[in-house]
Parts: structure tokens; sequence; C-alpha cells
């Protein structure tokens, strides 16, 4: 069994001025760092990669999903950027070597609502145009 933590535990947004966690972490007795990737321009991918490789951790990825990344909402543009925000997060794990990608990817983080049926299918065909989009 291994034991991660997650940026968010100490830092919002985490950045580069943050990277003192990594060790922490590992100090701490963690194996895995859950990197939130609340703003990703704050964060030089390269040099946490190696400061990564460097403690011997495993690195998970998760997103932060407000109103403006909700691939559920009715507004096309702000469908657009959570498509391209979770894009761009998948090629983060990538490149961290993470086999995650998590968080409530198909939302904005506490919204609720009740749907119709017909409604209800209508969204998740629309999760599969996406999913299908991501996955090409």
């Amino acid at each position: 069994m291994k034991f991660g933590v997650s940026t968010f535990l100490w830092k919002s947004p985490f950045t580069s001025h943050s990277f003192d966690l990594v060790h922490k972490i590992k100090g701490m007795g963690f194996d895995i760092i859950e990197v939130a990737v609340e703003q990703q321009e704050l964060i030089d991918w390269v040099r946490l990669k190696e400061l990564i490789k460097e403690t011997g951790l495993q690195a998970t990825v998760s997103g932060a999903f407000g109103a403006e990344r909700d691939i559920s909402s009715e507004d096309p543009r702000i469908r657009a950027q959570g498509l391209k925000y979770i894009t761009d997060c998948i090629k983060i794990a990538e490149h961290l070597g993470s086999p995650i990608f998590g968080g409530p990817v198909y939302s904005a983080v506490g919204k609720t609502r009740f749907i119709t049926e017909e409604q209800k299918k209508e969204k998740e065909a629309g999760a599969l145009k996406i999913w299908l989009k991501l996955v090409k």
C-alpha cells in the first residue's frame, strides 16, 4: 500500500514557490504527491518533475474545477475552456509520469441541480463526445 497527499493541504494555488513541499511530503513519509493544478502557468513543470524524481516520490495530478471550467455548463465557451483545461492537465499528468488525473471532472465543484431524464441523456451523449475527443 502507498500513501499520498495533495498539495491542496498546504497551498492554494500550488506554484513554483511551493516546491519546498516536495521535500516536506517525502520527509513526512508519503509515497505520492498529488499536484493540484489550479493555475498551470504558475508551475515550472520541468523543475517539478526533477524534484519529484530526486525524492523518489510518485506523482498524481488533480484538477480544480470552478465555474469557468465546468464541462456541464450550458455556455459553450465555458465547456470549451473546461475541455482545454482537462486536455492540458492530461498532458501535465503524462509529463510527470502520473497514471492518474482526478478531480470532479464532470462539473464545477459543489454544483447541484435536478434534471429531467431527457436532459440526462443529452448530457451523457455530450460527455461521450468530449471523452472521445480526449482519447483521440
